[in-house]
């Protein structure tokens, strides 16, 4: 079955029912086919949509050692963390650091702003 006739059998809706008592006119196969052919023709054709985002990772002090907030970049993604994650392998940071539950790169939280960013070691 191809496109065609999936979009020709879901659009022929009284052709669904019994076309006689004992057989269908399209057969439930038949329209689940059809079906599955038509979404994976929506999924191909709708264009994911896509924003902007400023990532920033915060400031951090520890063990005597500190380091002031950094703008990574502006980044069009799906979402903020695949943003955050778009940045951190473009400026070559290692994903081993990365945690996706926190959204924080070595306990440093990833912020779509500079005030978060800096509001805790500048």
């Amino acid at each position: 079955m191809d496109s065609k006739e999936a979009i020709k059998i879901l659009t022929q809706h009284q052709e669904w029912r019994l076309g006689s008592e004992q057989e269908y006119i399209y057969t439930p196969k038949q329209i689940t086919t059809a079906i599955n052919i038509v979404l994976e023709l929506a999924k191909k054709n709708t264009p994911i949509e896509t924003h902007k985002y400023n990532v920033w990772v915060e400031g951090f002090a520890t063990n005597g050692q500190q380091g002031q907030a950094q703008y990574l970049g502006n980044y069009t993604a799906e979402s903020f963390k695949t943003a955050c994650k778009k940045a951190l392998i473009e400026k070559g940071y290692s994903m081993n650091h990365y945690r996706e539950d926190t959204n924080s790169y070595w306990g440093c939280k990833l912020y779509d702003n500079g005030a978060d960013a800096t509001k805790s070691f500048g």
